[in-house]
């Protein structure tokens, strides 16, 4: 929302001063937390006690040791409790002075903001107020200016602390420079030193009844009762200032239409789905009365929101368009929906209602069905393709069939880094065999009847960042016994070999495959390494005893 005070209005608004109060200071001590420091220490006299300072009413008091122990006693008070100043009565945290030594001090920071309603407007300052607490003093109060806002019928103006270069002291100071928008005074951050961020305690909230926004019904929205409010105070400037523009927000409010304000306070008007500047709420809404009563009634929520934008630019019915938003609610999806449904040839309330008829909660399993019946060439144009009867049964098929269709491309390129695996490797010797995976598949079954994790370990293989192998009986070659992976720069080396449960039968370690067959291992791993060689026929020649391997 743009700001428009002209240049002359400005100049004159910033002319008025704007002094803190003393009843605005006091209530700008009130938003800190009040310590009573106390620290142990000898009086003129000599003798030891303890002195205390509150920092609510300043006052300093000696006790003795005595009488010091007596009071806590008393309040059952320790170090960080909270507790009545024996003096001024107010609320306060007892706190030790010695923490204080060495450099370390307590900071306070707060965000505070005060209204005063000055020549027939509403004008408000927003401070950034900081105390310390040092070694040997308690600092009072210290503020900065960080903006100013007037707020009028139709009028609305913010100034905010920029540094700007001075004509005047040929240097750059601190100056209230005027903004094009209407925003909140404090920045939204994760500093420690932010109380509550984007939040600020307010002063002078009565100052709005007697102002032109007297009928903003701020109060009601933001909830601010109470002598200190600041809990609910996130966007109330913004707010004041979306009200001198567009009275309509008081009648929003009433109703809480909590969605629509918010997301005007953000910067969001949702201009698609709502005419600002219609004299009634029908027209505003862009539907008849009863329609408008019965929105107001039952809440405004994002779901509503993009059916009235439907209802403006898609040329359907309230609750036409109310059925597709409760199926397809979401923008991002109904893209993707508009998407599918170009190639499909139908609109999205037929969509709508075919959702709605077969008990579908959103559109997601559609659109997963259709990208799945592209990929495999369906006919879209037909309509018991495009809207099976069962969704279900219809998505889960085409999956599948993309699924085969991957794994059948991948075999195929399997084909090459196969033959050459089986020539490197295929090996057979004393009753045993080296048995090359023909798919995946068969990796995937092996891990499944020797119960271990090879299954996962096959697409690895197929792509040929791994190797698995199978070792198995010369007289049962298809019958799972156990498993190999092949690592080392040459792939001559095992990196794990596993039988049926690694090994692991009712707890019980059982023997090896080195143990069981370590002689077989050893040959057929200074056969790979001597070449993998082979005679005419295509049988493993063996290397002779003492001959060196490559």
């Amino acid at each position: 929302m743009r700001c428009n005070l002209t240049e002359a209005e400005q100049k004159a608004s910033l002319e008025v001063p704007f002094r803190c109060t003393g009843e605005e200071q006091e209530f700008i001590e009130r938003c800190f937390i009040g310590y009573l420091f106390f620290e142990h220490e000898a009086d003129e006299n000599g003798r030891l006690g303890v002195t205390t300072e509150c920092t609510r009413c300043g006052r300093k008091v000696w006790w003795t040791e005595r009488e010091w122990k007596r009071f806590k006693q008393e309040n059952n008070a320790k170090a960080k409790s909270n507790l009545l100043c024996p003096d001024c009565g107010c609320g306060v945290t007892l706190y030790p002075r010695g923490r204080l030594r060495n450099g370390n001090s307590l900071d306070e920071y707060r965000q505070v903001v005060l209204l005063r309603t000055i020549g027939g407007a509403l004008r408000a300052v927003a401070l950034s107020v900081w105390k310390h607490h040092g070694r040997w003093e308690s600092d009072d109060a210290e503020s900065c200016t960080k903006a100013a806002y007037y707020f009028a019928q139709g009028k609305c103006q913010k100034w905010q602390r920029r540094w700007a270069w001075s004509e005047k002291e040929r240097q750059f100071t601190p100056q209230l420079v005027p903004q094009k928008t209407m925003t909140e005074p404090f920045a939204e951050c994760n500093s420690w030193m932010c109380q509550r961020s984007g939040y600020y305690a307010i002063h002078g909230v009565d100052q709005i009844a007697e102002s032109p926004l007297r009928y903003c019904a701020a109060e009601q929205f933001f909830e601010l009762d109470g002598d200190d409010p600041r809990e609910n105070t996130k966007g109330l400037l913004t707010y004041l200032g979306l009200w001198t523009r567009y009275p309509r927000i008081e009648q929003l409010a009433k109703a809480g239409c909590k969605k629509i304000i918010d997301d005007a306070i953000q910067g969001n008007m949702n201009s698609r789905a709502l005419n600002w500047r219609a004299k009634t709420m029908p027209a505003f809404f862009g539907v008849d009365k009863p329609t408008a009563k019965r929105l107001l009634a039952g809440g405004i929520g994002q779901k509503e929101l993009e059916a009235l934008e439907l209802v403006r630019h898609g040329g359907v019915t309230p609750e036409e368009a109310l059925t597709i938003c409760g199926r397809i609610g979401d923008k991002g999806e109904r893209r993707r929906c508009d998407a599918a449904l170009r190639a499909v040839g139908e609109s999205v309330l037929v969509l709508a209602r075919y959702l709605e008829k077969h008990q579908h909660k959103n559109a997601r399993l559609w659109l997963d069905y259709i990208d799945a019946a592209k990929k495999l060439k369906y006919d879209l144009a037909r309509r018991d393709v495009a809207f099976p009867k069962d969704l279900c049964g219809a998505h889960d098929a085409a999956i599948a069939a993309i699924r085969y269709e991957e794994n059948a491309a991948a075999r195929k390129a399997y084909e090459k880094r196969y033959k050459k695996l089986k020539k490197k490797y295929s090996f057979s010797a004393m009753g045993l065999c080296i048995v090359v995976p023909e798919d995946d598949r068969q990796i995937i079954n092996e891990g499944k009847t020797l119960r271990h994790c090879v299954g996962g370990y096959a697409e690895r293989h197929m792509s040929g960042a791994a190797t698995i192998l199978f070792l198995r009986k010369e007289k049962t070659p298809h019958r799972s016994y156990i498993t190999i992976e092949m690592c080392g720069k040459q792939g001559n080396d095992i990196w794990q070999i596993h039988g049926y449960r690694n090994e692991q039968k009712a707890g019980k370690k059982l023997a090896s495959p080195q143990e069981r067959h370590g002689a077989f291992i050893d040959l057929w791993l200074a056969w790979l390494k001597n070449g993998s060689k082979r005679d005419k026929s295509g049988r493993p020649v063996l290397p002779v005893k003492g001959e060196k391997t490559a």
